[in-house]
């Protein structure tokens, strides 16, 4: 959880396995394998909003009853090590690849920018090099429906198609800070 000091609100996250939103393998990706597409909505299935209200009761119950302000799905880019990518494009050199969040990027968002540009600078440390280089051993088939050590909404991988007929939340368009 991030405190916001201006808001006084607090990010919270439902931290499971995640959404997809499969959508059929097309001749222009040049895989077989399911995709999943990033979907428009400035809201949240409604049983996500029902975990974090469970988690706040669990949790901090004192703050389990207050209003939800604002809410998103984080359309994490996941690694199959859940370790970030930064590096050099295999085939294009002067395309830096910087993904792999893998639901753990903003707790380094303080410092992760400095290493970006050592690596687009080639100044990288060896060792950073190896553990965020480009590595397709670790993707070998499809690996779209693991749970990745997370283990939140009965630790399974959930299809946003489904959540279609539960629903979604209704908050109003969140006022942007001046």
């Amino acid at each position: 959880m991030e405190p916001d000091e201006d808001r006084h609100e607090l990010k919270i996250c439902d931290e499971h396995p995640g959404y997809c939103n499969w959508v059929p393998p097309s001749s222009s990706s040049g895989s077989s394998l399911p995709q999943s597409i990033p979907v428009a909505k400035h809201q949240i299935p409604i049983p996500a909003a029902e975990r974090v209200r469970d988690f706040l009761r669990d949790t901090m119950p004192h703050l389990a009853d207050r209003p939800f302000v604002h809410a998103r799905v984080c359309w994490c880019a996941d690694t199959p090590n859940r370790a970030f990518l930064i590096t050099p494009h295999p085939s294009y050199e002067s395309l830096i690849l910087a993904a792999g969040d893998s639901g753990h990027g903003f707790m380094h968002v303080p410092s992760i920018g400095g290493f970006i540009v050592d690596c687009m600078e080639g100044t990288l440390d060896k060792k950073f090099r190896r553990s965020w280089r480009w590595r397709p051993e670790t993707a070998q088939g499809f690996w779209g429906d693991q749970t990745l050590g997370r283990f939140g909404a009965g630790n399974q991988m959930l299809d946003l198609k489904e959540t279609e007929t539960i629903g979604w939340t209704n908050f109003p368009p969140r006022e942007e800070k001046a």
